[in-house]
């Protein structure tokens, strides 16, 4: 316990020492002490403490007061940049397949009879058969025909009945025609129709060539035009060519047909009884026997005598 006291006595003549010469200090300048005073904030309390003054290290420095802080300049921030949206692409609807319908068709498989460039004769009858297949997913139609829909009308009729045939079968379908009365090329174009008269399967047709008969050979120098009697004195001898029967038609000037002679190919023929007269002769060979006969003419002048000039 001695040392304890005599620690704390030591301490307490120091700290003494050191006021005694601080006072001593502070008063020996021999002026007055110049001190800042420093006003402090009032205490939320009612009473206000002294301020304690300091001596100036400096006879009569004037305290200088604390640098104000200059205030750093605040930075200006920067725009933020708005993110725009991307627009939202608006989902097409995908319209939904229409389902097909299921109709009846048809397919051309066969001529059966009269294949395309067969030769006729003018006038000449005969029938057209076409093979069809019901190439559809539903049966032709109860009641559908065959139609003629363009080209030349060779049908004797305009249509003909088919049958309700079921798909993947076949049937033949007739139709009754005549060729033309002139020489030519004809094409007749047909198709089903259901019983509406909606056309349905592709189109058929048939072809044809026309052409003239060959004449009926006669004997020669039959006379097969007379409209005038042959009771004169002139005399017309006719050779035809070698290859070809011929026709001698005797007209006058205005082209009145008086009479007309059949003539073997190659074989002389002497016309007579022929009155005097001038004449118009004509000679269609076999090539153009018939309604677009080529001709070959002469004007002749007959004589009573039988001469010609």
């Amino acid at each position: 316990m001695d040392q304890e006291r005599v620690k704390w006595l030591l301490i307490g003549i120091v700290i003494g020492a050191a006021v005694l010469w601080g006072r001593s200090a502070l008063f020996s300048q021999g002026g007055p002490v110049q001190v800042a005073v420093v006003n402090r904030p009032q205490s939320t309390t009612s009473s206000t403490s002294s301020q304690t003054r300091r001596p100036s290290p400096t006879q009569g420095a004037t305290a200088t007061p604390r640098p104000t802080a200059t205030p750093r300049p605040t930075a200006t921030p920067r725009p933020t940049a708005t993110p725009t949206a991307a627009p939202t692409a608006t989902p097409t609807a995908t319209p939904s397949p229409t389902p097909t319908p299921c109709l009846p068709d048809a397919k051309f498989t066969a001529d059966v009879t009269v294949s395309d460039g067969t030769e006729m004769l003018t006038g000449e009858e005969f029938v057209k058969t076409w093979r069809l297949a019901s190439s559809g997913c539903a049966p032709w139609p109860e009641g559908s025909v065959l139609a003629f829909v363009r080209g030349a009308p060779l049908g004797v009729q305009e249509q003909v009945s088919v049958p309700a045939l079921p798909p993947g079968q076949t049937a033949d379908i007739s139709v009754p025609m005549r060729a033309p009365d002139e020489p030519g090329t004809y094409k007749s174009i047909w198709q089903l129709h259901a019983p509406g008269g909606r056309a349905f399967g592709a189109p058929v047709y048939v072809e044809i060539n026309v052409r003239w008969p060959p004449p009926r050979r006669l004997p020669h120098g039959t006379l097969v035009k007379n409209t005038r009697p042959l009771d004169g004195n002139g005399e017309l001898t006719i050779k035809p060519s070698d290859d070809s029967d011929a026709v001698v038609v005797l007209t006058f000037l205005n082209d009145q047909v008086l009479w007309a002679v059949y003539l073997r190919a190659g074989q002389e023929y002497t016309l007579t009884g022929i009155p005097d007269g001038v004449y118009r002769a004509l000679l269609h060979d076999r090539r153009g026997l018939g309604r677009r006969a080529r001709s070959v003419y002469a004007v002749c002048g007959l004589l009573a005598n039988g001469g010609h000039h």
